[in-house]
């Protein structure tokens, strides 16, 4: 059961960095600075660490990637 949860949380930290990353992209920001922001996001909300921000960080690009290509 803890596994769905974990998932669960997963999805919507995703959902929320991804959210933010279209905004500031959007904005006209670079997407260095963009991930410089995610970065910082997700060590203040969540204080996740290293490993974990690059699979974040992962999982955002290849999303944005397939919003901005796959369309």
């Amino acid at each position: 059961m803890s596994e769905y949860v974990q998932t669960w949380r997963k999805k919507i930290r995703i959902k929320i960095l991804h959210d933010i990353a279209q905004r500031e992209l959007k904005s006209g920001q670079e997407p260095f600075q963009v991930y410089e922001k995610l970065e910082k996001e997700m060590k203040n909300r969540w204080n996740l660490v290293l490993c974990t921000r690059k699979q974040y960080l992962e999982e955002i690009n290849r999303s944005l990637n397939q919003s901005i290509f796959g369309k």
